[in-house]
């Protein structure tokens, strides 16, 4: 079996354009201000993780005689050209992100939708908005987007009718129309 050499390696200046750019355009300057004290590092693979990594730490890095595994704490990942914030990088940049909601439970399913009846707190966003989610007892629960969907779908249908052995055995009424409530639950 051959064993692939781990390639953990520095961020390149298009790899920080990247990172810098998802978090302008979804939360604003103060995260890319808390992260300019730390280095960037990319651990290679089907997907390039991305590691806040100490000045210090990073300078040990470098003068490492082989390739470390991963150091500093996982920021999220570049896919395809985008990258993609994950839960450990949402939390070491908390403190940096005013967008932030909080949940009235102690308890959080992953991956669930977050009603409205369900926010105890939360500050300004739009929809599309990233957002740090918090529970009850201040815990980090994650990170996710705002979709606002309402619980009613309403339809309306215009068709003819066709009334067969009726009255007259066989008439058509133009046009018949058929309104439709429905609440998602």
């Amino acid at each position: 079996m051959n064993k692939q050499e781990i390639i953990f390696r520095p961020a390149n200046e298009n790899e920080v354009y990247l990172i810098h750019s998802f978090l302008q355009e979804n939360f604003d300057a103060r995260p890319i201000e808390k992260i300019k004290n730390f280095d960037l590092w990319i651990k290679e693979g089907k997907v390039k993780d991305v590691f806040v990594v100490n000045k210090q730490l990073s300078h040990i890095l470098h003068n490492l005689p082989i390739s470390a595994n991963f150091a500093g704490t996982a920021l999220g990942v570049i896919q395809k050209g985008v990258f993609i914030l994950e839960i450990e990088g949402s939390f070491f940049l908390r403190s940096s992100i005013t967008k932030c909601i909080h949940v009235k439970t102690d308890q959080f399913l992953y991956g669930k939708p977050i009603f409205a009846s369900n926010i105890s707190t939360m500050t300004s966003f739009e929809k599309g908005d990233w957002v740090i989610i918090m529970g009850a007892n201040n815990l980090h629960y994650g990170i996710g987007d705002v979709f606002y969907e309402a619980p009613v779908k309403l339809g309306m249908e215009v068709k003819p009718f066709f009334d067969v052995f009726g009255r007259n055995g066989f008439e058509v009424r133009l046009p018949d129309f058929a309104f439709t409530v429905k609440y998602l639950f």
